[in-house]
């Protein structure tokens, strides 16, 4: 049970990955700024701090739940 809680951790993490790497290259690609009443440049950066604080969640995420993903199989193994 345990086991399938860190593979679903650690697959959503890399699809919140993949997600986020999709999303900067259609933004890279088309520059599109979706309010058109803000500053351009205050979405942007608001746009890549929000993309930034995205991507180390989900990099911790992964890694953490490997991390205990391989704490669990030590275990199980001493067993």
């Amino acid at each position: 049970m345990k086991k399938t809680y860190y593979f679903i951790l650690i697959a959503s993490g890399s699809w919140l990955m993949l997600y986020q790497i999709i999303v900067w290259i259609l933004y890279a690609a088309t520059k599109s700024v979706s309010r058109e009443n803000a500053d351009p440049s205050e979405l942007e950066y608001l746009n890549y701090l929000v993309s930034l604080l995205t991507t180390l969640v989900s990099l911790f995420t992964v890694f953490t739940s490997a991390k205990q993903l391989k704490l669990l199989n030590k275990s199980a193994k001493a067993k």
